[in-house]
């Protein structure tokens, strides 16, 4: 009988630890679906906002950015593995 009761306090004890453990998985999803629902919302703004390109900004400093970049690098002549000369083309496109 002695064996009996110690197994029903065990039983007790870990109905109780589910119990907590259980109230503790539902808070933690709660707080993970909350903030899903928030990425979410933040995605769906980020997507219908209108993003201006940085050579259309409105700000003229900004827009100078990107007409300092030159259309066309060249730079001649470049030593290969081969121990020959070649023309490197690098081109800036829009």
């Amino acid at each position: 009988e002695e064996g009996f009761r110690a197994r029903i306090v065990e039983l007790e004890r870990n109905a109780k630890e589910n119990a907590e453990n259980e109230k503790r998985s539902q808070i933690e999803n709660s707080k993970l679906k909350g903030r899903v629902t928030k990425l979410e919302r933040d995605i769906k703004e980020i997507k219908q906002k209108q993003i201006t390109p940085i050579e259309n900004h409105p700000d003229k400093k900004n827009a100078q950015i990107t007409e300092s970049i030159p259309k066309e690098l060249s730079i001649s002549p470049e030593i290969n593995s081969n121990n020959t000369t070649e023309e490197i083309n690098l081109s800036h496109r829009e």
